[in-house]
């Protein structure tokens, strides 16, 4: 009886951890209104394509994908999210997808669920000119230092392997701030 009693606990906390989460927040819409609500969100392969979400003046769930909306933010969240193209390999065709804005500058810095993958993944991109570039895990230092070869001591440190890769977002902040330097 006890493990009958066991088991059904752990379906009923499966399936309350199984649902989409209610939470408030804002999306700043195409005319650059922000709009307070709620978000239903789902898995995070869904989220980066499609989110729903109730504004506090409507009675139902809409759903929008990017580009129907420029950002989106949970209250409990730091970042926003931000509808970007984005093509899955170079030249090829674009999509809207919802990225996560870790740093904004000269360089913003974006976290992106790339649900192409069997398992979906983690991907980290740069942006700097309206071009986004994926950080590439095998070539990191490589293509970091000559990404950020215009601040040639910046440069240097990442090609020396003075930064990890968990160390990006400090390597964008320390490039914008110096970009911020040259202006003054």
């Amino acid at each position: 009886m006890r493990k009958l009693l066991f088991f059904l606990f752990l379906c009923g906390v499966n399936l309350v951890f199984a649902q989409k989460k209610n939470d408030t927040g804002f999306i700043i819409n195409i005319n650059g209104d922000t709009v307070k609500g709620r978000f239903k969100l789902g898995m995070p392969a869904t989220n980066s394509l499609k989110i729903l979400f109730q504004s506090e003046t409507e009675t139902e769930m809409r759903p929008y994908v990017p580009f129907s909306l420029k950002k989106w933010k949970l209250d409990y969240e730091e970042h926003y999210n931000e509808s970007k193209y984005f093509s899955y390999k170079d030249g090829g065709q674009t999509y809207g997808v919802f990225m996560k804005q870790l740093i904004k500058g000269e360089v913003s810095y974006y976290q992106y669920f790339n649900p192409t993958t069997e398992m979906g993944v983690n991907e980290f991109y740069l942006e700097k000119g309206g071009k986004l570039t994926l950080i590439k895990t095998g070539k990191f230092h490589t293509q970091l230092s000559e990404y950020f070869k215009d601040a040639p001591e910046l440069s240097e440190k990442i090609r020396l392997k003075k930064f990890k890769k968990s160390q990006t977002a400090q390597i964008v902040q320390e490039y914008n701030q110096w970009v911020e330097s040259q202006w003054k």
